[in-house]
């Protein structure tokens, strides 16, 4: 072999080795991932400030949760032991307080079960939108149990008139009669007075609905003021009634 049949090989050899390394090369990007295209977002890694937060929302809205739970089942119990309540304002209690506890309790579940803080605010918007444990449930019950025990003393009081009017003119010609004569018409005054403030307060309390708030506010209010003059006016009736008593014994209040 001549030195320029050496050099041809030589060159050739050359030439092959660069291809075999042009196509090593070129499958050797072929198989590795290349820059992601200009626009694509990568996936979004959730930080842990992020599932802190999360956790730390979540458990305030189960505590919350927790609280109205534990008031309903208060409310509950006030309604079984309120022995002046009406029949059907207990049934209308009853059912309603059965289904905000059902109510609650499925979004105890849901925001335990909960992995999105959308999740949360749907759940939190249902518990005070949809269930106004506080706002509402909590006065119409304690209003209603009122004002019907108020009806009740009312009742009571004024099946004790003609008692009481008996006793007064009992006394006539006594010491103690003139003083029993004016707290009698007193007794009667009061009790008429505080007869027409609770008179419809227990209906007026329990057409309030969740969806109402805030514009039932007021109806509380009222109604809570109502109550009170009328608990007033029975106080002052049961005075009246305690000098009527004295004055069979010869009171006459000096």
């Amino acid at each position: 072999m001549n030195a320029h049949q050496v050099r041809k090989g030589l060159a050739g050899a050359v030439m092959s080795g660069a291809l075999v390394a042009g196509l090593s090369g070129g499958i050797a990007a072929a198989a590795s991932p290349g820059p992601s295209a200009p626009g694509t977002p990568a996936a979004p890694a959730v930080s842990t400030a992020a599932k802190t937060g999360f956790l730390r929302a979540q458990k305030a809205l189960e505590l919350k949760l927790t609280d109205r739970a534990g008031e309903l089942a208060r409310l509950t119990a006030d309604v079984k032991g309120a022995t002046t309540l009406s029949a059907a304002d207990s049934t209308t209690l009853t059912a309603r307080l059965a289904t905000e506890t059902s109510n609650i309790a499925t979004l105890q579940s849901q925001v335990a079960a909960a992995t999105t803080r959308a999740e949360l605010k749907t759940a939190s918007n249902s518990m005070y939108v949809d269930n106004r444990v506080y706002a509402v449930m909590v006065p119409q019950v304690l209003e209603v149990i009122e004002a019907d025990a108020t009806a009740a003393q009312v009742t009571t009081m004024q099946a004790n008139e003609a008692a009481l009017a008996a006793s007064v003119t009992s006394l006539a010609g006594q010491p103690g009669y003139k003083d029993a004569e004016v707290h009698y018409e007193a007794f009667v005054a009061n009790v008429t007075h505080a007869s027409v403030l609770a008179q419809g307060v227990d209906a007026m309390v329990i057409a309030q609905m969740p969806a109402s708030f805030p514009r039932d506010t007021h109806v509380f209010v009222n109604a809570s003021h109502r109550l009170l003059d009328a608990q007033i006016d029975l106080a002052r009736a049961s005075y009246d009634a305690s000098i009527v008593g004295l004055a069979s014994g010869g009171y006459t209040g000096s």
